[in-house]
């Protein structure tokens, strides 16, 4: 990788460990990696277990399946429908490059499907992503589901290394 980074991160993150007061990092095998590590996968899998949760609760809501929202997704992306933000602009473009890798001419497919051309409009927010704002509205709305969940989580992700 790039020695001098290395280094950077060896310096910032040095710890005085033994007897002997030789330096060390708390990344280092012995000194909290693990931990570390565990953690940062504990936290991402919890993110992508809650997030399937509100995809979920987000199609009972709208009655919209998520198969049909990311091919609206698909098909806005395309049409450059609704690209305001700077990342879903990055989005966009990495869509139109990951197509090429494609066997399937995603173009094509696309502009067969009377459905996308019908219902995916910036007016008809009923086939929109699961945005932030819309986040927090499904955990306001099912917070009788979200909370039980996230405890239930955490005692499947937490439970083991607390009982290790």
């Amino acid at each position: 990788f790039c020695p001098t980074f290395m280094q950077c991160i060896a310096r910032s993150t040095h710890i005085r460990s033994g007897c002997c007061d030789s330096p060390r990092t708390f990344l280092s095998r012995g000194a909290g990696a693990r931990r570390v590590e565990s953690f940062l996968s504990l936290l991402v899998m919890y993110w992508i277990c809650k997030r399937q949760l509100l995809v979920v609760l987000f199609a009972i809501n709208t009655n919209v399946l998520p198969a049909a929202r990311d091919l609206c997704t698909e098909f806005m992306w395309h049409k450059g429908i609704g690209v305001q933000r700077m990342w879903e602009y990055l989005l966009h473009i990495f869509t139109r490059w990951a197509e090429q890798l494609l066997v399937v001419n995603v173009r094509n497919e696309l502009r067969e499907m009377e459905f996308l051309q019908a219902n995916c409009t910036m007016e008809d927010t009923k086939f929109h992503r699961l945005s932030m704002e819309r986040i927090s509205e499904m955990e306001a709305r099912y917070f009788w589901i979200t909370f039980p969940f996230s405890l239930a989580l955490g005692a499947v992700f937490l439970g083991p290394h607390l009982l290790y």
